[in-house]
């Protein structure tokens, strides 16, 4: 299971619109920053954070990187 923490559009672009960046929980306890896709329900291009909340949230504001 993911635990969705924060979410932002990846960009401002209108074919972006379907991705967005995200923080999250997966079901391992880590912590990650991934590319979401809403269309097809994908993460892709995650960052791993093994339990430094901090880290992973500094990742997710320089996010898209």
């Amino acid at each position: 299971m993911i635990e969705i923490i924060k979410s932002k559009p990846y960009s401002d672009h209108p074919n972006d619109r379907p991705l967005t960046v995200v923080l999250a929980k997966n079901y391992k306890g880590e912590f990650v920053t991934w590319i979401h896709n809403s269309k097809d329900g994908g993460f892709f291009w995650g960052h791993y954070f093994k339990d430094d909340l901090a880290a992973a949230t500094r990742s997710f504001e320089k996010r898209p990187d």
